[in-house]
């Protein structure tokens, strides 16, 4: 085993530990209001991140950086191979940025730094229109995403980066088809009818059956093993939230099991960006949850 896997190994088991986990996340959504919920993340590993943030949108994005912050850290330390790993799990981050970027025109809160992770932020954060964005990714590894229409575009993005996912192998082979699923079935429930040519092109590692649904039901039916876990129990689209919910849960739950390996190596670090990646949506969400007033604690028992 490199060097580089040992250190990378242990770097990422201390950045995973003292997440704040589904109890902690539990008692952040209860504190009901934001100011509360600022103080109980005062002793937690994201207390430096949120200390000078004043409204939720700043302390969740504040969170969700120190997160993407850890990734970069991680990847100063394991090989070549560790790093593209950890650039599939940024290219999270770099969908938001262009989530902002192509639907409200500018990126607001600031962007997410992406550094060396970056996939092709670097030159999307100059395009000055829809059709400079899709020139951007069709010159790099998301490829065109065979429309200049933002909704498109990021629905382009969001089944490349599941299929990454899926390419890491082991674990990822369920997380990336899930994820894919998820993305279909948001669009099959926004616009029930057959998925769009290029929706179905990206989501082809599916499975053929997949082109031909019109209905959220007709997907699950269609859907191979490995991803139709996630919707287990949800019959209605409007209750998705739930699934994606559970894909969470389930991502944190095997980086945990991969956390445990005995020996140093790329599970290891797979097993922490899980972890990581994880424990900061949950976070997020209890935030939400607490600026609402403690409503929606739904959303963190679905994690569980």
């Amino acid at each position: 085993m490199s060097a580089g896997w040992v250190g990378g190994s242990v770097r990422g088991r201390l950045l995973a530990r003292h997440r704040l986990g589904p109890d902690g996340a539990r008692a952040l959504a209860a504190t009901s209001s934001l100011d509360a919920a600022c103080a109980e993340l005062g002793g937690s590993v994201y207390a430096d991140a949120v200390a000078d943030a004043v409204t939720v949108d700043a302390v969740q994005h504040a969170l969700l950086a120190s997160a993407l912050w850890d990734l970069r850290v991680l990847a100063g330390w394991v090989p070549a191979r560790g790093v593209e790993t950890l650039r599939v799990f940024a290219a999270w981050f770099e969908i938001r940025n262009l989530e902002h970027l192509l639907l409200d025109g500018r990126v607001d809160p600031p962007a997410f730094e992406m550094g060396t992770l970056a996939t092709a932020w670097t030159r999307v954060r100059e395009a000055r229109s829809p059709l400079d964005v899709r020139d951007a990714l069709r010159r790099s590894a998301w490829r065109d995403p065979g429309s200049d229409d933002a909704t498109a575009m990021l629905v382009s993005m969001r089944l490349e980066w599941a299929q990454w996912i899926s390419g890491i192998g082991g674990s990822g082979r369920y997380w990336g088809s899930s994820a894919a699923a998820l993305v279909v079935a948001r669009s099959i429930a926004e616009h029930p009818e057959p998925l769009d040519a290029a929706v179905t092109r990206r989501a082809d590692f599916l499975g053929r059956r997949v082109a031909d649904v019109s209905s959220f039901p007709a997907l699950v039916a269609a859907l191979p093993e490995t991803c139709r876990w996630v919707f287990e129990g949800i019959e209605d689209p409007r209750d998705l939230w739930r699934a994606e919910a559970r894909w969470w849960g389930r991502l944190e739950r095997d980086g945990t099991g991969l956390l445990r390996a005995p020996r140093p190596g790329p599970a290891v670090v797979l097993g922490a960006v899980a972890v990581i990646l994880a424990d900061a949506w949950r976070t997020t969400a209890a935030l939400e949850i607490a600026s609402r007033g403690g409503r929606g604690q739904e959303v963190i028992d679905a994690t569980a």
